[in-house]
């Protein structure tokens, strides 16, 4: 190289060096590493501060409600219980109207009976127990019965024939004989005059 060209390079290198300046030291990069450290420790002991409170707050509210939920279930609970107690209540009340059905006023049983109907409600207690009268002989049903037929009333438009359990008979043989006269008065040409 010339002398010429070596001199512009070391005018060169110089000028670069003196804008770089001094350069930078092994403290200075200790001190900058130190204080970025200081940075990033004050930050995640704020994340650290800030996701405590946000978990006790949590735990707080969680706890403070934890006596309201169980409020709120105690109270659907003892709802459900009390539906479930008007229900049992109210299959009671069935069950003893039920059982009224089966007693009379005086708290005998009543008797099982058969009841004839197909009457309009303007025909007389006594038209209408004459006709059945003359359909139960047409039938032979009399045998089968244990008292004639009778009307809860006049104009009802129905007659009741009560049975009771014969010497030697069950429940099982009462309702057989109901069912006979019930087959015999329903034969087909068989009905009640006029």
């Amino acid at each position: 190289m010339s002398r010429l060209a070596l001199a512009r390079e070391r005018t060169h290198r110089s000028w670069f060096r003196r804008r770089a300046g001094a350069g930078v030291s092994l403290a200075q990069i200790q001190e900058l590493l130190d204080n970025q450290t200081k940075r990033l420790q004050a930050s995640q002991r704020a994340d650290m501060a800030e996701a405590v409170s946000k978990a006790m707050a949590e735990s707080e509210k969680k706890t403070h409600d934890a006596p309201q939920e169980i409020r709120t279930d105690l109270k659907r609970e003892s709802g459900r219980r009390v539906d479930e107690v008007k229900a049992i209540q109210k299959e009671q009340q069935q069950m003893q109207t039920a059982q009224d059905d089966v007693f009379s006023d005086d708290g005998a049983p009543r008797k099982p009976a058969v009841i004839f109907g197909g009457w309009k409600t303007t025909v007389s207690r006594t038209k209408l127990l004459k006709e059945l009268g003359e359909v139960i002989d047409k039938s032979t049903a009399r045998e089968w019965l244990d008292e004639l037929p009778w009307t809860p009333g006049p104009r009802k438009g129905i007659a009741l024939a009560s049975f009771v359990e014969r010497q030697s008979e069950g429940p099982d043989d009462v309702k057989h004989r109901m069912q006979e006269v019930v087959n015999l008065i329903n034969r087909p040409g068989l009905s009640a005059p006029g």
